[in-house]
This record gives structure tokens, C-alpha cells and sequence, in this order.
């Protein structure tokens, strides 16, 4: 009889949980790139901020274990150069493990998308 009183609870416990759909940030792929998320990316990738004549033209997150964000950037020729050597990338678009301002290890990668175009990828593990 116990039994039956436990699982009674049991069921009473399992019918009160609900699984919501998480915010479209936690589930990944591209979001809305609000002035407060660019600037998060930019933090959370260690990058220095974009240079006025920049617009952002695509904002990946995925989070869960791991992180991972995509920044996709158009800025002008003459003021990626600067902005890569600001963020401290380097210009060959290899991989770099640094820590960001928040102490978390960051695995950032940097690639130019034509003439204008720079995407950046950066990830925890």
C-alpha cells in the first residue's frame, strides 16, 4: 500500500514539471543583434569594440555545456586593421586560446568574408 501512495506522489511530482521551449539565445542559431548582445559577443570573444563605421550583419549563440558565438561584422578596409590588431587577432585567421575579461578560456578564431566582411568564431570547451 506504501507503494501505491509513493507513486500516486510520484506522478503528482512528474505531472507538475513542464518543459518549456527555451529562449531562441539558449537554443542557438542567429538572434535579434541588439546593442547588449553585440557588446556580450564582443566581451565574451575578447574583442575590442567595433569601430563606429561597423554593423553587425549576423549574431550566432549557442549555449549549454559549451559556448559558442559567431559574429558576423561588414566594416570598411581601411578600419579592419585596426580593429584586428585592437582585439589582438591575427591576421591570418589562425586559432587562439585567450582568457576573457570574465576569466573563461576562449578559443577565437577570425576570417575575412570578402572585401568587407569578417567573421568571427569563438568557443568554450
Amino acid at each position: 500500500m506504501r507503494w501505491a501512495a509513493a507513486l500516486v506522489l510520484a506522478l503528482f511530482v512528474v505531472a507538475g514539471c513542464t518543459v518549456g521551449e527555451a529562449p531562441r539565445e539558449d537554443r542557438g542559431g542567429a538572434i535579434e543583434a541588439t546593442p547588449e548582445r553585440v557588446a556580450r559577443a564582443l566581451r565574451f570573444a575578447a574583442l575590442a569594440p567595433l569601430p563606429a563605421a561597423a554593423s553587425v550583419t549576423r549574431l550566432e549563440v549557442q549555449n549549454g555545456i559549451d559556448t559558442r558565438v559567431a559574429l558576423a561584422v561588414r566594416l570598411p578596409a581601411d578600419a579592419a586593421g585596426p580593429w584586428f590588431a585592437a582585439s589582438g587577432l591575427p591576421a591570418d585567421g589562425s586559432q587562439q586560446r585567450v582568457a576573457n575579461p570574465d576569466g573563461a578560456v576562449v578559443y577565437r578564431s577570425a576570417m575575412r568574408t570578402g572585401p568587407d566582411g569578417v567573421t568571427v568564431t569563438a568557443f568554450t570547451t
